[in-house]
């Protein structure tokens, strides 16, 4: 032994991806026609919500005001930092993935972790993609309907249910 710590942090919390995978497809999108917005990625449909339950707070905004932002999620860790709070105003935005028009995941958005969408049925279930948001933006004139408020959306997939280059 080298006598050297193990650097577990770095394993851990390894770092957000800020690129696209070798071999998966980029996807970029305005999100326009307000929320859910629907992403169609060969086997499996994203939906991304907001469950807010505060609609009055994005009628009254300003429609360009950011609400989101993967810039936080994409920051570089610093273990010497104090450790962040959670705005009680951040939205739960979720990636809904439906396949064969069932839920089969309920994703968090996070930018910059690759995530493994699986069919539904349990144990041993076919794994249809592999995702990764790259980035991403809300304004909260999305929230509130159609429009282009500057609200969008990055993210990189692949097929996991056929092997590589089939």
């Amino acid at each position: 032994m080298s006598g050297q710590p193990v650097p577990m942090l770095e394993r851990l919390s390894p770092a957000p991806l800020a690129t696209p995978p070798a071999g998966f497809a980029r996807v970029t999108e305005s999100i326009r026609g307000g929320l859910p917005h629907r992403i169609e990625l060969g086997p499996v449909t994203l939906a991304l919500i907001a469950p807010t339950g505060v609609a009055a707070t994005w009628r009254d905004a300003d429609p360009r005001t950011p609400v989101g932002s993967s810039a936080e999620g994409l920051a570089s860790f610093d273990p010497t930092a104090a450790a962040p709070t959670a705005p009680a105003s951040r939205l739960p935005l979720r990636l809904i993935a439906l396949h064969e028009d069932r839920i089969v995941a309920s994703l968090p958005l996070r930018a910059g972790r690759l995530r493994l969408v699986a069919a539904a049925g349990g144990e041993g279930s076919a794994a249809l993609v592999e995702l990764v948001v790259l980035g991403w933006e809300l304004h909260a004139g999305t929230l509130r309907g159609a429009g282009d408020a500057g609200s969008r959306i990055d993210l990189a997939w692949r097929r996991a249910d056929r092997p590589e280059g089939a």
